[in-house]
């Protein structure tokens, strides 16, 4: 796999990143379909092993099942992957995807 350093000075990454939201579930969110959780591991750590090590999410991704994912899959190589997310996005009281760029928001979601 290919890589570049990420900005000037940032971390060493893959040129090709793994989207969270394939592993976020059907209906839950940004849902791509079913995934169970054991195939959502088996997937992340075939991407691991073929060299991609960095991986995107967000906290609507499956009302944040991807990044709960993300967490368990690499929970013993933390220092090997590099995460990148997004905040803003926010479900309002009728499931509606609303943006809310908010600090008290942005913060809560780190």
């Amino acid at each position: 796999m290919r890589q570049r350093t990420l900005g000037k000075n940032g971390p060493v990454v893959a040129e090709l990143a793994f989207g969270g939201a394939a592993i976020s579930g059907e209906g839950r969110g940004y849902g791509f379909g079913a995934i169970s959780e054991a195939t959502a591991l088996d997937l992340l750590h075939a991407c691991f092993d073929a060299g991609i090590n960095l991986y995107d999410t967000a906290p609507v991704y499956g009302f944040g099942l991807s990044e709960e994912r993300l967490g368990k899959a690499f929970r013993e190589r933390r220092d090997e992957v590099v995460l990148s997310t997004k905040g803003g996005l926010v479900w309002d009281a009728r499931h509606r995807l609303a943006v809310d760029n908010r600090p008290v928001v942005l913060v809560d979601m780190l």
